[in-house]
């Protein structure tokens, strides 16, 4: 912790969450007037090491527990107020309602933590409160006596910015979407190196699968050698290989992993940031309404939103760049395969079932 601290005779409240590292949590003695914890991970660190301590959520009753969660469906809707309907809009799609509910699942505890940290201001109005550093944020907008374990504060993390992804059946990894793009964007680069002998396309019929393991389906890319055909395997959301038997199971097959050509990705890039640029300038429009704003994310005469609006510029420029390179993703996507020839429609195109059905291979 650190040297600036108050008297040890002062009554000193200590407030806990998952933004406290490891190193703090280790020196936390019992000098305390009270511990009290603001998560499950902070609440699991101090039962583990047996220092008697409080929930956070011990201080609000049934009734008011409801009432937040009434309060955060409202605040949720934030994107339909203020012309966002207009000025958030692509293709008549409001890009708020995307990442409504992990704006949901964002919010929920900060308004427990505005409306319990008031609470404790008024219930020790003599006490010194010892913060992580998010809680610390929030005490500070509350004009709480309150003084940080350290100036660090954890970064916003959303519900979906970490997905599970199955390496195989039995073993699992929970990764950051950013990570797995690096993952996906090396497979790709080394699979064009290594992968490159197989470019005729000129056979009458040419299929496309999307989103292919090649382990888990090894049958069809087996099977594959077997078809005069032309077989494209595009994945965008996954790397086209994981380690070397994924690897050898493409290269030993008559598939042929799509790369999107970097002429065609450099246009992307163009579109993305002309897009990006507009509603840009649309959002920081959007957000002028500081009054309408304020009044908006209140409750119980607690002001939310300088506290929230930081937070909420930032998901939502981070939401809305990975939305126009999905969309735009997508459009290519569509126009590329979709133009080639094939007998199909665009469903059997896509159902690999389908696929199983058409050349005798049992799923």
């Amino acid at each position: 912790m650190q040297s600036k601290t108050p008297d040890e005779d002062s009554p000193n409240i200590l407030l806990l969450d998952s933004s406290t590292s490891k190193k703090q949590f280790k020196i936390i003695n019992n000098t305390f007037k009270k511990i009290i914890t603001f998560d499950i991970n902070s609440d699991r660190i101090l039962s583990e090491k047996k220092f008697s301590h409080i929930v956070s959520d011990d201080f609000l009753n049934n009734s008011e527990s409801n009432e937040l969660d009434s309060i955060c469906i409202d605040l949720c809707q934030w994107y339909n107020k203020n012309d966002g309907n207009e000025l958030l809009s692509y293709e008549k799609i409001n890009l708020g309602s995307l990442f409504r509910v992990e704006f949901h699942n964002f919010l929920i505890p900060v308004i427990k933590n505005f409306f319990i940290l008031d609470k404790l201001k008024n219930l020790y109005p003599n006490s010194t409160f010892i913060c992580s550093g998010n809680l610390f944020q929030i005490a500070t907008k509350l004009g709480m006596n309150s003084i940080p374990i350290d100036g660090k504060s954890s970064d916003i993390e959303l519900t979906w910015d970490k997905i599970q992804y199955n390496i195989i059946d039995s073993i699992s990894l929970k990764i950051s979407k950013d990570n797995l793009n690096k993952l996906k964007n090396l497979s790709n680069v080394i699979a064009n190196l290594i992968i490159k002998t197989k470019t005729n396309t000129n056979h009458k019929k040419q299929f496309a699968l999307i989103e292919f393991d090649s382990k888990k389906y090894k049958k069809i890319f087996n099977e594959s050698n077997n078809l005069d055909d032309t077989i494209y395997l595009y994945n965008r959301h996954r790397p086209i290989f994981y380690n070397t038997e994924s690897l050898n199971i493409i290269r030993n097959s008559n598939i042929i992993p799509y790369i999107i050509p970097k002429h065609s990705l450099k246009q992307l890039k163009s579109n993305i940031d002309l897009s990006y640029q507009k509603l840009s300038f649309n959002l920081e429009k959007f957000f002028t309404n500081e009054n309408f704003f304020s009044n908006f994310f209140k409750f119980h005469n607690i002001e939310l939103w300088t506290y929230i609006k930081p937070n909420l510029i930032k998901i939502f420029e981070k939401k809305f760049g990975n939305f126009f390179s999905e969309s735009m993703q997508n459009h290519f996507l569509t126009i590329h395969f979709f133009c080639l020839k094939s007998r199909f429609s665009r469903q059997k195109f896509f159902d690999y079932r389908f696929f199983f059905r058409n050349f005798g291979i049992s799923s």
